[in-house]
């Protein structure tokens, strides 16, 4: 049952992302690579194929390590709360990893990946609103 209730929160993020995250990984490259792995690793997770997710736990964190808290595009507006969180991404991105080389069970697999979906979007959800703060805030005046 607890399986099951982890498909269940891990599909409702993933409809979640892909509505909310399409703008942002449009703009920032590193983003959509993540994103499209990660979400081609989970679906196959959800259906009990892990086989996927071992196979592709390094290229995760290359792709996460690539969303550099150093370069954020243009539209994103770099806080510290934001460098943060992308730097969570990455330590749970590392400890996915971690778990899979160790040859974890796949619930421990399962509960890392489930973290590493929670980091994603959060990021995205802190992108999204700097972005639109950005966005929001008033045109500088032209001078005379």
């Amino acid at each position: 049952m607890k399986y099951f209730k982890s498909l269940l929160v891990i599909v409702a993020l993933f409809a979640l992302n892909t509505i909310s995250a399409q703008s942002v990984t449009d703009k920032w490259p590193e983003m959509k690579n993540f994103q499209d792995l990660l979400t081609k690793v989970s679906r196959d997770a959800q259906k009990g194929n892990f086989t996927p997710l071992k196979g592709n736990g390094e290229s995760l964190v290359q792709y996460a390590v690539a969303i550099d808290a150093n370069k954020f595009p243009e539209h994103v507006t770099r806080t510290s709360g934001l460098t943060e969180k992308v730097e969570a991404l990455h330590n749970e991105t590392k400890n996915l990893n971690d778990i899979i080389n160790s040859k974890g069970s796949n619930d421990a697999i399962l509960k890392a990946l489930t973290k590493v979906n929670d980091s994603y979007q959060t990021v995205l959800n802190t992108v999204n609103g700097t972005a639109k703060a950005k966005s929001a805030a008033p045109a500088p005046k032209a001078k005379k």
